[in-house]
């Protein structure tokens, strides 16, 4: 007689302890069954491969359509790649930090100088635009400070409960880097939270955000078109009258002690900010002002 181990997906609720909030995995149990009393169709059941669906290994995975990566695949995709194309285009070197020339004995041990131009931020090199590199979003940030939290963690674990209710992940506590006099603050005082979303909770984020806080949001017009680190990622902020039009928060503004704002940053593997507002747009997200270009070649 052989024993053979098994899973089975099962989750219990504790109702006796009241509802708690956790975005822990459920426990995947064992149980075991003995092989030689099994009937044959059950035996069939355990021969055939996990990936098919009449096996009792088989996990389903996408139980539900994307909306924004669907979009994503079908429109916004192409529509970059059409307008993001020249034809033989070259590689354009980035803004890069300079070496200095040694012709003066002072130049020795110097660390590098800094690019040329106003902006001091160096820049990667530009690549032409094929079907390979197509701007897309990899993550968003938020971040939740206020220099009142300092020493008063009640303030963080509501920011981190903030957060977390309104992304779905597990929000990270932040700690000054660095002495602030001005905030009375530190280095190593708690001063925040912040979370960073990545996966299918980016299109959930992204749907909220777009489609029911955005344009209810009484402070905000839009962001600026001059916004990006002329690496590909777009920032703008959020303040607290704007965040409680999340609809976590709306049907639940009592449980927080204080409402905080956001700073939202949206990271994109374009090789330039024109590209990744352009990206932005075909999402819903508004822009206003003149738009400041990053040329290509």
């Amino acid at each position: 007689m052989s024993v053979v181990f098994t899973r089975s997906f099962h989750a219990s609720a504790a109702v006796s302890r009241g509802a708690k909030i956790s975005i822990k995995p459920p426990v995947h149990h064992l149980y075991r069954y003995k092989k030689n009393i099994l009937k044959p169709a059950f035996t069939k059941t355990l021969l055939t491969h996990p990936g098919s669906i009449e096996s009792n290994k088989y996990v389903p995975k996408n139980t539900r359509v994307d909306r924004v990566v669907d979009h994503y695949n079908n429109t916004v995709a192409s529509d970059m790649l059409l307008m993001g194309y020249v034809h033989e285009q070259s590689v354009r070197k980035g803004n890069k930090h300079r070496p200095w020339d040694f012709t003066s004995p002072y130049h020795l041990g110097r660390p590098a100088q800094p690019p040329r131009g106003p902006n001091k931020t160096p820049t990667k090199d530009v690549h032409p635009r094929t079907w390979k590199n197509i701007p897309a979003i990899t993550k968003i940030t938020i971040n939740c400070t206020d220099p009142g939290t300092v020493l008063d963690h009640e303030k963080v674990i509501n920011q981190k409960l903030l957060l977390q209710q309104i992304t779905g992940c597990a929000a990270k506590e932040v700690r000054s880097r660095s002495n602030i006099m001005t905030w009375k603050l530190r280095k190593g005082y708690p001063m925040g939270a912040k979370v960073e979303i990545t996966g299918e909770k980016i299109s959930d984020f992204m749907t909220s955000l777009t489609e029911l806080v955005l344009p209810r949001a009484i402070g905000f017009n839009g962001i600026r078109n001059s916004s990006g680190d002329r690496n590909g990622n777009i920032a703008f902020g959020l303040i607290p009258e704007d965040v409680k039009n999340f609809p976590e928060v709306e049907a639940n503004q009592d449980a927080y002690l204080q409402m905080y704002g956001m700073h939202i940053t949206i990271h994109t593997t374009a090789q330039a900010d024109s590209e990744a507002r352009a990206l932005l747009s075909a999402f819903n997200f508004p822009f206003i002002g003149k738009e400041k270009h990053q040329g290509r070649s």
